[in-house]
């Protein structure tokens, strides 16, 4: 039992108490949770802070300063109860503020323990994935960012891919401007499935870059974004891409614009439609500046109390039309025109610009031929983000705009790529339906890269030196 002399000694009243919690209230109030200080705590990304978590911070502001201001009224005012003795000496009240610091300080120690082993620094965490585009801008932003990836098929895969975007809003080396005299330079475009939901250095297209290096000056540039469609690709192509003056443009479009004609007919999107080829190329600067790199964070318990903020907010339902009951579902011919068009009018783009071409089908491990309880595992990426479609409509969908990739490379004599017919569908090559592991780009890139040396005439064999095929 605390001894002390004096004040210390004394039973503490309640109005004491009532004014330490008011204080102390008022202070997390109007500092901890005012809007600069609380998105520098808080925030993933303190800079562009996430608005929902930032407005529930607000109204937890106002709660608990209303909250703060009421207890200290009454601990000063009400005589009454503000005057009356507790059984509770200054010394136990001194000791809980200590052991109450040193239970923050232990909590903080964890905190940055545990991030640690995840991203290898005690003072910053790197940027968010979900800032790498800001509403309403076509390019990525520049800097390192880290990216938690999982399985569908392997729960115990728990990886981190770390993820450096340059100053043009690429990943990967910084292209050189003017391109270098004699390099063929190509254009890898597309979603999430063309970006890599994986570290530096083993998403497809730089595995492809190491893998035409031995026959040539290539270089290969990874342009994709996570969540493009042909709508916003043909956009990026026009507006920046060109700029790179490439030779061949890959384009491994598709599995976005099935989720977008999903998802809502796409006349009620205003971020999805047909393109017009007549429309005049933007105006945008290359050079985007310096990379940004994770902040020096003041406390890393309170990053994962927003981390944890945000899996409570539920973001708003996109409107998806009507229920419908399992396989009622009908695929639009007017939304899945739309797609045609779009990649009709990216390939005639090129070559009005002097770009090769190239079409290459998504992958993906969705088979027909599986078990149904193994298909209904392999397509839940699918069904989790298209709840309009049951499995046979998942894999329908998934064929339909395969096949429609097909029909628009041969109606526009565009070279094309079958990735999705050569590629091998085992499980373990895959983090989702759609998204590849380290090993399944690798795979990916094996595919490609024969098929890019045949068309541009450039394989240069030597003994033992052929690129392995991928066989079904």
């Amino acid at each position: 039992m605390p001894q002390g002399n004096g004040r210390l000694a004394e039973r503490c009243t309640l109005g004491e108490v009532l004014r330490l919690f008011g204080w102390t209230a008022l202070f997390v109030s109007c500092v901890i949770l005012s809007k600069g200080v609380a998105a520098a705590l808080f925030a993933a990304d303190p800079e562009f802070p996430d608005s929902s978590t930032m407005q529930v911070l607000e109204q937890l502001r106002l709660l608990v300063g209303v909250a703060g201001m009421s207890v200290l009224a009454v601990g000063m005012y009400a005589r009454t109860w503000s005057e009356k003795r507790l059984p509770l000496s200054r010394a136990y009240l001194a000791l809980g503020l200590v052991t109450a610091m040193l239970c923050l300080g232990v909590a903080e120690a964890f905190a940055r323990v545990r991030e640690w082993r995840k991203f290898g620094s005690l003072v910053s965490i790197p940027l968010p994935i979900h800032s790498l585009r800001r509403e309403g801008e076509s390019y990525l932003q520049p800097g390192s960012y880290a990216l938690p990836t999982g399985s569908d098929f392997d729960p115990e895969r728990n990886q981190v891919a770390f993820i450096t975007i340059n100053r043009y809003g690429l990943r990967g080396a910084l292209p050189a401007l003017p391109k270098p005299p004699g390099r063929t330079r190509i254009i890898c475009i597309g979603g999430s499935t063309t970006f890599g939901f994986v570290s530096e250095g083993e998403d497809w297209p730089a595995r492809l870059q190491s893998l035409l290096s031995a026959h040539g000056d290539f270089e290969v540039i990874n342009a994709g974004r996570p969540g493009a469609t042909t709508w916003s690709d043909f956009r990026y192509l026009r507006d920046r891409l060109v700029q790179f003056e490439p030779d061949v443009l890959l384009l491994f479009e598709g599995f976005n614009d099935l989720w977008r004609g999903v998802r809502r007919h796409s006349a009620e999107q205003g971020d999805y439609g047909g393109v017009d080829l007549e429309l005049p190329a933007g105006e945008e600067s290359l050079d985007l500046g310096e990379s940004r790199s994770g902040p020096v964070r003041f406390s890393f318990a309170t990053y994962l109390i927003g981390r944890v903020l945000e899996s409570w907010i539920k973001e708003p339902d996109v409107p998806v039309g009507p229920r419908l009951a399992p396989g009622q579902f009908r695929f639009d011919p007017a939304v899945v025109s739309i797609y045609q068009s779009n990649l009709a009018a990216m390939i005639q783009f090129s070559r009005k610009h002097g770009i090769q071409p190239i079409v290459v089908t998504f992958v993906g491990c969705d088979d027909a031929r599986r078990p149904p309880d193994e298909q209904r595992l392999c397509l839940k990426y699918v069904l989790d983000n298209m709840p309009q479609l049951d499995v046979e409509r998942a894999q329908e969908g998934l064929d339909l705009y395969r096949q429609v990739t097909r029909e628009v490379a041969h109606e526009q004599n565009a070279a094309v790529i079958d990735a999705a017919a050569r590629m091998t569908k085992d499980m373990a090559l895959y983090g989702d339906t759609v998204h590849l592991t380290p090993e399944g780009e690798d795979q990916l890139a094996r595919v490609i890269a024969p098929e890019i040396l045949d068309l541009l005439g450039a394989r240069k064999e030597r003994p033992g030196e052929a690129l392995p095929s991928v066989g079904n």
